[in-house]
């Protein structure tokens, strides 16, 4: 019937105007006669003044259905009866609520329509829900669920039915959540949208609420039930509804199970992911909106670090931290449970497309949209947000550790987003800076936490960069040239690399140049050394992999490695030797675990770049790299020799150096210097009283040296000829530049090789690399700049001459061939004659002294094999080749070398330093000179230049090694000789010849040779026509006395050599004067002056007795001497040449001298008396010479003249304690009274000389006179008290006035009779160093030098 009545009539009232007004049901049975069933009649308070159809209709139907359902909802009433009706009671109440809602329906659209109903609203309500709840029927919960709804959102019923509070949304949410379980799948459809309805009618979250509620655990166990029922409403939602924003709390509750400890929960969750989530959309954006919250306010921000500026955020005040923790954690779960579906979508979603306009809303304003960003673009840009973003100083003890919290969940989300899809290049680039400047701020920060997952997420950005196709190939020199400049920025043109490599457009280029700054810097922090096995696993894991991009901060890396290992062992070092000035809490030293750790990221970056890198090509590192200490000519020893040997025209490895500067090279170059200072440092023992500091230093030690031993050994295996250049190189920095003399080197060397014999092939290999010309190199290796083939022979000379001899018999094949093909090409080896000469004989020297002598080849090689004649013998390889190489290294020392033929032709004369002089000759010399003609002369080789440093080198050799051994491995007289001959020729003779100066100037190194050479019988007729030369030479005695001392053995020696020298000498001296009127006399006395001279100097030479046989002629030459009346000057050298007799022949054998003695001293004295010697004249030289010679017989003591010394001197008591009626009787003592007495001369005729101090002569009157005494400049100390008696005018060179002898007069006596009862013996040393330094003239010059 309501459907015949039209909605406007619904609002009229009923029955007649001026009529009883009447209820429908009433005027309906009145009109049709019919009685009614129940009395409906109202009371008269419920019934309207003017009843209109709707008000009268909808209060009979709700007056019906609560009378229809109170029986069943009142518990007075009799069951049975109840179940009886119920069926009947359900039609009614279908039927009267779909009345109703028909009805509401009619009249809800209408405007400003009111209609008053006279009921209770609560009590209808609740007895419909109950009878509801009770009847079990999804159409009568339809239909009174939807009639709540509708009268709930209607406003034209009054009182209104409220639903609109948390009981009532319970109990209807009750109701329908029971009919979203399976067995009522037929009503999950209409259920879903009840419930959508029952959201949108009230104003509160009730029913998100409520379903939450459900879905937590009741009594320790989840409700299955609920998460169906949820599922179901979900999965039947429709997207424009928002159900992730609408049920955002029940979803979390869901995302929480996954992450639940429970498997059951766990379960639940899982399958309702995989079975209602329907899209992952429905999660994102309720996420992303969370974390996109504007209240969450950050300020851009710029911090710098070490000179690098880095941009982060700065959040400025408070918000909830746990929320955002919350968040990142669950959609760490739902990303890691979506895998590649969840990242698929996100994306191929565009965050424009969104189904709430808020979350494109909140992602602008964030500012963090570039066009059609993606969902995931979105994501990873807010992660990157809260992994920029730092808590300003005052907010830090809030939010601090919640932040930490945040961006590491933040860091996992990356790199779940990461591994999960694939990414476009500038998304990795954009995630890599930022990734890269958080763990570069990290480390100056001291976050510790943090660091590792950075590393992780930066290994994963680099593996996913480098699967995108073309993304690091072709870019790996633009990455190089980034990285490099980032890493030294103070080079010069840095900035301007930066900006030239950005302004070509390379936007694949993925390499962070802040990488590497901060790859080294996370290695070298002290802070960071409890993370520093993250940081080298990542390096050994990420940086070897990418060849092309990061193999280029292989260097770098490995240089920072090798400096925290060298800053290690210093402070080790310092620890272990007590030298430890810093606290060891501010500056620990490493562990044994962090030297092993590096030890082997070095050894694995090392190996990994040489098994990558190119040995022997130059890359854009070498370029950008700048020049060190390595590259450059080095101004030390090394440079000196490279002067030496140096060849215009290019460089010395003009190719094989440039490889050696490829960034692999300089990374095994590095990392073998370091490991070989470990090595060093390592062989340290403790001290007898160690501690438990000293056995932790050993066990750090120990364990280095084990470590270090085995990447050695794996470095060498790989490049055994670089890593064995490399140990030579730190040999010679340590044992010859810095005198650190260690076996370390050679124990190495033998560790890493099989045997001898392989280390001697490689180094002699090394030598044949650089002195072979490019044109005819079989093979390319990087050469080591810092160790030439001088270098190279220097470490084998030491290294062969610490084999022993069974070794030294094995190695001996090898260095054998160097040598012979060097001797047979000198022209070609000019460079390495003399180191295979010195490296020859070490080896020799070895040899020749074991038993391998016995061996077929070894005697063939090493000795001379007699013939059967019994007199020739065969020249053996050694003597060939050690015979041609000391020919050339004579050539060189001579500067003769290049000179063309550098053995002359026999019978040509040629200029040699000024003088022409014919070459002798040996019988062996012509086949060799002939042989030696054939060769020719490049134009390069007459350009070299052969330095004064070589030359030494080499005569130096010939003093040490090369001329003791020539009876060794020269057994051939001639072979001898002829080299004997050229030396002297070359070497000795030119350097004797020097007609400059006052003084015959021969260098110390030729008196040697010399010396060596006169050990020789072979070489007496090379050295003797020199020497003599020099002897006779009226400079020879105007050179020191510490030059002369070296004349001693040479001038014995030709004495010995050649007989008829001696007796050539003793001619001259007696020799008649000249009858030319045209002769000078003086010169005459000074020639038999200097003869006398070189007899004294050749019987002080000698040995004791050794003339005796000459003494009968000696004698008689000195007594002709004197009976000619020579000058003073002759005679003073007669009693120099008795000084010197004194001191070598037994004093019974000079018996027949005391005669002649005695008389000329006495003569002398007493010609004092008679006529006193002026000042300056030659008497006072010969009155000093007299008194010199008296005054070594009073240190001698011979008996032939204590029996006459008492002439001279006073011998007894007096001379001590004189008596007051003393008068001198003495000739001494009498001089001393009649110097004193003489008067006093204002002249002086010679400078007041001194030598060690100025000696007052005190006068008998007290005065004290200025002495002219001159002092021989000898080094004897007289300061120490002694015993031993000395001469006391032995160190006097000459005088001026007698006065100056006053002392020696007046003291003489006493000086010599408390000598005597001294008891002490005679300083021979002061004696000889007397007369050598008055025989020699150069004291007399240095002490005038040195007081002028």
């Amino acid at each position: 019937m309501l459907s015949f009545v039209p909605p406007s009539s619904l609002s009229q009232p009923l029955g007649e105007p001026g009529s009883t007004p009447k209820r429908p049901y009433t005027l309906a049975t009145e009109f049709y006669s019919i009685n009614p069933i129940k009395n409906l009649s109202p009371k008269s308070d419920s019934v309207p003044q003017n009843p209109v159809p709707m008000s009268t209709a909808a209060q009979d139907l709700f007056t019906f259905t609560l009378s229809c359902v109170s029986p069943f909802v009142s518990t007075e009433d009799n069951q049975a009866s109840q179940e009886l009706d119920r069926k009947k009671t359900l039609t009614v109440v279908l039927m009267s609520t779909k009345l109703l809602q028909e009805l509401v329906a009619k009249v809800s659209g209408k405007q400003n329509v009111k209609i008053v109903i006279m009921w209770n609203t609560d009590a209808w309500r609740d007895a419909l829900l109950s009878f509801v709840e009770q009847a079990h029927s999804f159409e009568i919960a339809d239909n009174v669920v939807s009639l709540l709804i509708d009268l709930n959102k209607s406003g034209f019923i009054e009182p209104k039915v409220n639903i609109n509070t948390r009981p009532l949304v319970g109990r209807i949410m009750n109701i329908l959540l029971e009919f979203l379980r399976p067995q009522y799948v037929q009503y999950h459809a209409r259920t879903t949208k009840l419930i959508w309805a029952l959201e949108g009618s009230t104003t509160y979250r009730h029913v998100e609420a409520l379903i939450a509620e459900s879905l937590t655990i009741k009594n320790g166990l989840p409700t299955y039930d609920a998460y169906e029922a949820f599922g179901v409403l979900w999965r039947l939602s429709d997207d424009s509804l928002f159900p992730g924003f609408k049920f955002r709390v029940p979803l979390f509750n869901v995302l929480d199970t996954m992450r639940s400890d429970d498997p059951a929960l766990r379960r639940l969750g899982e399958t309702w992911m995989r079975c209602s989530l329907k899209s992952y959309m429905r999660i994102l954006d309720p996420v992303l909106y969370e974390l996109m919250d504007p209240t969450v306010r950050r300020t851009p921000a710029t911090v710098s670090w070490q000179g690098r500026d880095t941009k982060i955020y700065n959040y400025d005040k408070p918000f909830d931290s746990s929320r955002v923790v919350y968040l990142l954690d669950t959609l760490t779960a739902t990303l890691r449970f979506g895998g590649q579906g969840i990242a698929k979508v996100a994306r191929g979603s565009p965050i424009k497309k969104s189904g709430h306009p808020e979350v494109y809303k909140r992602a602008f304003a964030m500012g963090i949209l570039r066009g059609d960003d993606s969902y995931m673009d979105v994501l990873i840009e807010i992660l990157l947000r809260l992994l920029q973003s730092e808590p300003v100083a005052p907010l830090l003890p809030m939010i601090g550790p919640a932040n930490s919290r945040i961006q590491t969940l933040s860091i996992d989300l990356l790199q779940t987003v990461i591994a999960r899809g694939d990414m476009n290049i500038e998304v990795l680039e954009s995630i890599e800076s930022v990734v890269v400047a958080k763990a570069f701020a990290s480390i100056h920060t001291g976050r510790l936490d943090l660091q590792p997952k950075l590393l992780h997420i930066l290994h994963s950005v680099i593996l996913a960069s480098s699967t995108i196709p073309q993304a690091r190939q072709g870019k790996s020199k633009a990455d190089a040239t980034l990285a490099v400049a980032a890493l030294d920025p103070s080079v010069t043109g840095g900035s301007a690399v930066l900006d030239d490599t950005a302004a070509k457009k390379l936007p694949t280029s993925t390499l962070n140049p802040l990488l590497g700054q901060t790859l080294i810097d996370g290695i070298s922090e002290t802070t960071n050394r409890p993370i520093l096995q993250h940081w080298l696993d990542f390096i050994l894991t990420t940086v070897p992999q990418f060849s092309q991009s990061l193999q280029h901060l292989s260097y770098p890396l490995s240089e920072c490695i090798c400096r925290q290992l060298n800053l290690a062992l210093a402070s080790l070092g310092q620890v272990a030797s007590g030298e430890a000035t810093s606290d060891p809490q501010t500056t620990p030293i490493m562990t044994d675990a962090e030297f092993v750790m590096l030890l082997h990221a070095l050894e694995r970056l090392v190996l990994q770049g040489l098994s990558k890198g190119d040995m022997s090509s130059t890359d854009v590192a070498d370029e950008m790299m700048p020049m060190t200490a390595v590259d450059k000519e080095s101004s030390g020893l090394l440079g000196l020799v490279s002067n030496v040997f140096h060849v215009d025209g290019g460089s010395a490895f003009p190719v094989d150096t440039l490889s050696a500067r490829s960034s692999a090279y300089r990374c095994l170059h590095d990392a073998v210097q370091v490991l070989y200072a470990v090595w060093v440092a390592s062989d340290w023992t403790p001290p007898p009283d160690a501690g438990p500091k000293e056995d932790t230093i050993a066990l750090i030690y120990s364990r280095a040296r084990q470590r270090c031993r085995r990447a050695l050994e794996r470095l060498f295996r790989a490049q055994s000829s670089e890593v064995m250049e490399t140990l030579i190189e730190c040999w010679f920095e340590g044992n010859r530049l810095k005198g650190e003399m260690t076996n370390a080197p050679f124990e190495l060397v033998d560790l890493l090789t099989s045997s001898a014999q392989t280390a001697v092939h490689m180094i002699c290999e090394s030598i044949t690399m650089r002195s072979t010309p490019a044109s005819e190199k079989t093979r390319k290796m990087a050469v080591n700049p810092n160790v030439t083939d001088h270098v190279l022979f220097l470490f084998l000379e030491d290294y062969l001459g610490k084999l022993e001899g069974p070794i030294a018999t094995q190695v001996w094949g090898r260095f054998i061939s160097l040598a012979k093909d060097i001797a047979g090409n000198v022209y070609t080896y000019k460079m390495q004659v003399f180191p295979t000469l010195r490296c020859l004989t070490t080896l020799a020297e070895i040899v020749t002294q074991t038993t391998a002598a016995d061996d077929k080849k070894i005697r063939k090689d090493l000795q001379v094999r007699e013939m059967r004649n019994g007199y020739g013998h065969d020249l053996n390889l050694l003597q060939e080749t050690y015979g041609k190489l000391v020919d050339t290294c004579i050539l060189i020392a001579g500067g003769s070398f290049e000179q063309g033929n550098w053995i002359k032709i026999p019978g040509v004369n040629k200029e040699v330093n000024g003088r022409l002089t014919p070459i002798p000759r040996a019988p062996s010399d012509s086949a060799l000179a002939e042989k030696r003609l054939t060769l020719t002369i490049s134009e390069e080789n007459n350009k070299a230049v052969w330095g004064v440093e070589l030359i030494d080198r080499i005569e130096e050799y010939f003093v040490s090694k090369g001329i003791p051994n020539f009876r060794r491995f020269l057994a051939d007289t001639d072979r001898i000789g002829a080299i004997s001959t050229n030396l002297a020729y070359y070497v000795v003779a030119p350097a004797m010849k020097s007609r400059s100066g006052a003084a015959l100037e021969v260098e110390d190194i030729i008196l040697d040779i010399i010396k060596e050479m006169s050990k020789i019988q072979a070489a007496t007729r090379a050295w003797r026509a020199p020497v003599q030369e020099a002897f006779n030479d009226t400079r020879f005695f105007n050179c020191t006395p510490e030059v002369a001392m070296k004349w001693r053995p040479i001038i014995s020696a030709l004495m010995d050599a050649d007989k008829t020298v001696f007796s050539d000498l003793l001619s001259k001296i007696a020799s008649a004067p000249s009858a030319n009127i045209f002769t000078n006399r003086e010169y005459e006395m000074l020639v038999k002056s200097l003869n006398l001279r070189r007899l004294s100097f050749v019987v002080l030479a000698g040995g004791q007795n050794k003339f005796l046989t000459q003494l009968p002629s000696i004698q008689e030459k000195l007594v002709d001497v004197l009976k000619s009346s020579p000058a003073p000057i002759v005679q003073s050298e007669v009693y120099l040449c008795m000084r010197v007799l004194l001191c070598r022949l037994s004093a019974h054998n000079l018996a027949s001298f005391w005669p002649i003695i005695l008389t000329e001293l006495f003569r002398v004295v007493e010609h004092v008396f008679t006529e006193t010697p002026a000042d300056g004249t030659d008497d006072l030289a010969l009155l000093l010479s007299a008194c010199k010679f008296l005054d070594l017989l009073l240190v001698l003591q011979t008996q032939e003249f204590q029996i006459q010394q008492w002439m001279f001197i006073t011998d007894t008591i007096d001379a001590v304690y004189r008596p007051e009626d003393w008068a001198p009787e003495s000739l001494l003592d009498q001089l001393a009274e009649m110097v004193t007495n003489l008067p006093e001369h204002k002249v002086q005729l010679f400078p007041i000389k001194m030598y060690r101090s100025d000696r007052r002569v005190k006068a008998s009157d007290g005065k004290s006179k200025s002495s002219q005494m001159v002092s021989y400049a000898i080094e004897t100390d007289f300061s120490t008290p002694t015993t031993l008696r000395r001469p006391f005018l032995g160190f006097v060179k000459q005088i001026g006035s007698i006065r100056d002898l006053l002392d020696f007069f007046s003291r003489i006596s006493m000086v010599s009779y408390e000598s005597i009862y001294g008891l002490g013996g005679v300083d021979w040393d002061a004696v000889e160093k007397g007369l050598m330094a008055e025989m020699f003239q150069g004291g007399v010059e240095e002490i005038a030098n040195g007081t002028s």
